[in-house]
């Protein structure tokens, strides 16, 4: 009983639960955004708030991207490509940006106002510029 009870304890809680933050451009629209939000922006449900276009960015392929599509958009990488495959076919949509590092990632939601990424939470040691709104 004692082995499952570890067993529990160091798998049983979710290895991704904090790898990511959420970041917002402090001058746009999302300041607010909860989880919710952040995926219907991610799935390309909502693409504008307060009259101004949304932008989300991914990181490239890795443990942070997976952690934040199975929290916050509850699916896994391949079925999020498979999901904007759908979106680019029959709602001419195009697919979300994807950075490499977490300072490209940052650099580009600085400058967009209606910018909103996930970067490590224990990646840049700083976060100058954007606000962190989650998770």
């Amino acid at each position: 009983m004692h082995f499952l009870f570890l067993l529990f304890f160091l798998f049983g809680t979710s290895v991704h639960a904090q790898d990511f933050v959420i970041i917002v451009n402090p001058q746009g629209p999302l300041l607010k955004a909860d989880i919710e939000t952040a995926r219907d922006i991610y799935l390309g449900e909502t693409r504008f708030m307060g009259g101004m276009k949304l932008e989300p960015v991914n990181m490239l392929e890795g443990s942070v991207k997976d952690s934040f599509l199975e929290k916050v958009a509850g699916m896994s990488s391949k079925e999020y490509r498979l999901h904007w495959i759908k979106k680019v076919f029959q709602e001419g949509l195009s697919i979300p940006l994807s950075f490499a590092t977490p300072q490209e990632a940052i650099s580009f939601v600085k400058k967009e106002k209606g910018a909103i990424g996930y970067v490590p939470a224990s990646g840049p040691s700083s976060f100058e510029g954007v606000v962190v709104i989650g998770p």
